[in-house]
């Protein structure tokens, strides 16, 4: 399923193969994953600082 809404993202301008698409995603999730752990970081160290 995720896979047939990626293709059908991607592919509107130009033919992307299987494995290119796969790679993409794999990337998109990645990304996430560092923004939502760097999110967390910060929101930790937001309330270590109790003086502000």
């Amino acid at each position: 399923m995720e896979l047939e809404r990626a293709k059908q993202i991607l592919n509107k301008n130009k033919e992307l193969t299987e494995s290119q698409i796969q790679e993409i995603i794999a990337l998109a999730e990645m990304l996430a994953s560092c923004t939502i752990n760097n999110l967390k970081k910060e929101i930790k160290n937001e309330k270590c600082h109790t003086l502000r």
